[in-house]
């Protein structure tokens, strides 16, 4: 990724990295509700 070309501004990393944020912890959330599930039975 190049930086100093513009088109990929601060804004657009600000956007891409609360969205990469938000996808670990929803998958952190799924993986610790499956194995919940798989500790019940």
């Amino acid at each position: 990724m190049d930086f100093h070309n513009g088109s990929f501004d601060g804004f657009t990393y600000l956007k891409f990295w609360s969205y990469y944020k938000n996808l670990n912890v929803i998958l952190s959330n799924i993986k610790s509700e499956n194995f919940k599930r798989s500790s019940i039975y």
